[in-house]
């Protein structure tokens, strides 16, 4: 898991998840990536260094190879229940053809499709996060090496630099047509609308696909 380290990406279940399936003696590692924050929101400090002494948990803190971190797990979780758009660490783990385990709100519903690359949990839910990673270790060699794929393609599919631009320019073309009776509207800003998320889009893509 990789993410802001505030409580409301799901920072403590997870640490509690991992923690029942580690005395579980279950055959894996469980890695948590993030910076610490010193917010109202912040997951407890106590929390976080106490995983330095424990079982196949490990604390990272911040990283700056993320490729080379995913490049060592088969899959990524994120059980966020934070109101956000679709997380950069979500589309870098399809990008990267990690199985996936989130929750089914906005923004993370999108980089899932129910058993096919990834697993829903409840939001909140210790228990229900123990069940989708478990479902995980389940996997048959084969079966992971499909999710894998599965996921690789659905990032190709939805979060390719040109696709996602063009949905962009799709949209502002729409706008443009329902501006069409408004002659306060000039072609220079719908124009200057385009070429702003062209360039936008391009500094948030291009290094995630």
């Amino acid at each position: 898991m990789a993410s802001r380290l505030i409580k409301s990406k799901g920072v403590v279940e997870y640490i509690e998840a991992a923690r029942r399936l580690v005395a579980n003696d279950v055959g894996c590692e469980f890695i948590l990536a993030g910076v610490k924050d010193s917010s109202s929101r912040a997951v407890s400090n106590d929390l976080l260094e106490g995983l330095k002494t424990e079982n196949r948990i490990r604390f990272l803190g911040h990283i700056e190879d993320m490729p080379s971190l995913l490049n060592t797990v088969d899959c990524v979780v994120l059980p966020s229940y934070y109101p956000e758009g679709v997380p950069k660490s979500l589309i870098e783990a399809a990008a990267s053809g990690k199985i996936i385990i989130t929750t089914d709100t906005p923004g993370c519903r999108d980089t899932v499709i129910e058993g096919e690359n990834g697993f829903f949990v409840p939001p909140k839910s210790i228990d229900g996060l123990c069940e989708g990673m478990q479902k995980v270790l389940g996997l048959s060699d084969g079966e992971m090496r499909r999710m894998k794929h599965a996921s690789r393609l659905l990032a190709e599919n939805l979060f390719d630099e040109k696709t996602v631009i063009q949905r962009y320019f799709n949209a502002v073309e729409l706008l443009e047509v329902k501006r069409g009776g408004n002659k306060g509207q000039s072609d220079e800003v719908v124009a200057g609308e385009r070429e702003g998320v062209d360039s936008a889009y391009k500094c948030t893509t291009r290094e995630v696909v």
